[in-house]
């Protein structure tokens, strides 16, 4: 009589733990399915590879890794198998891309910074560094902007040079002092974003590998 509630009572726990288990999946996949529609969704929201949407697949990203690694927590998945070696992989690709795209925005610094020292001295000088104006581009659309109101302000100063042409070119100085500032203090967001998120990736690997060896 005691064997059989006994077994009765295993059976009812192992039942009970493989709900549980099934509903935290189902709503991990819930969680990523909503947060990728919210994306798709915020295309329309933002200049695609824009520094908000950036921030926004950032933001993203760093939810989606903190609920995975929630998620096998919860689990408590067999130690030695391979979905600890998967998570190990995939987290290392994620964290090299995440450094590819930091190099592309730290690379930017000496762009914006030469250029709002620049668009701060024009108006005395009407002098528009060579070597800014041939800057390789780079796909953010705030870099983009910023390279099309210089070109802009390029074609007035040129006018004046080879005319002698005057031009009031305050407007669109302003306009490229407010386009250098809005990339530096969005690329610095970014950056600050992409060293927390790094925190976090070693932090979960840390956390997963302690788990997997205190058992």
């Amino acid at each position: 009589m005691n064997h059989s509630s006994s077994s009765s009572s295993s059976s009812s726990s192992t039942t009970t733990a493989v709900v549980a288990a099934t509903s935290s999946v189902n709503g991990f996949y819930n969680f990523l399915t909503r947060g990728l529609d919210d994306l798709d969704s915020s295309f329309s929201s933002y200049h695609f590879m824009s520094i908000p949407f950036l921030q926004r697949v950032l933001s993203s990203l760093r939810s989606f890794h903190f609920q995975l690694t929630i998620l096998v927590q919860r689990l408590r998945l067999p130690v030695g198998e391979k979905w600890l070696d998967e998570y190990m992989d995939e987290s290392s690709r994620l964290w090299e891309a995440c450094h590819v795209l930091k190099a592309a925005i730290s690379n930017m610094e000496s762009f914006y910074s030469a250029g709002s020292n620049m668009a701060s001295s024009i108006d005395d000088h009407h002098i528009l560094s060579p070597q800014l104006s041939c800057q390789a581009g780079i796909l953010i659309y705030e870099f983009r902007r910023a390279r099309a109101a210089m070109e802009e302000l390029k074609e007035e100063l040129e006018r004046v040079v080879g005319y002698g042409i005057e031009v009031d070119v305050y407007d669109k100085v302003e306009e490229l002092k407010t386009c250098f500032g809005g990339l530096k203090c969005g690329a610095e967001s970014i950056v600050m974003q992409l060293d927390d998120f790094f925190d976090e990736i070693v932090e979960g690997r840390k956390k997963l590998l302690d788990m997997c060896t205190q058992r």
